[in-house]
C-alpha cells in the first residue's frame, strides 16, 4: 500500500511542476487518463505563471 501512496505523491509532485502528462504517465506506468484521479491535488496556477506558460515561457 505504501508503494501506491509513494507513486501518488510522486505523480502529484510532477504534475504540480507542470511536467507533460504523457511523460508523467509513461514514467509512472499509467495511462494519461488514469492521472485524472490526482488532478484535484494539483494546486491551481497563479495568474503570472499561467500567463507565462500560455506565452510559451519557461518557468
Amino acid at each position: 500500500m505504501w508503494v501506491l501512496r509513494l507513486r501518488s505523491s510522486w505523480s502529484v509532485e510532477l504534475l504540480s511542476a507542470r511536467i507533460d502528462l504523457g511523460v508523467v504517465a509513461a514514467a509512472a506506468g499509467m495511462s494519461v487518463s488514469a492521472l485524472a484521479r490526482y488532478q484535484h491535488f494539483v494546486p491551481a496556477l497563479d495568474e503570472p505563471t499561467a500567463v507565462a506558460l500560455l506565452r510559451g515561457r519557461a518557468m
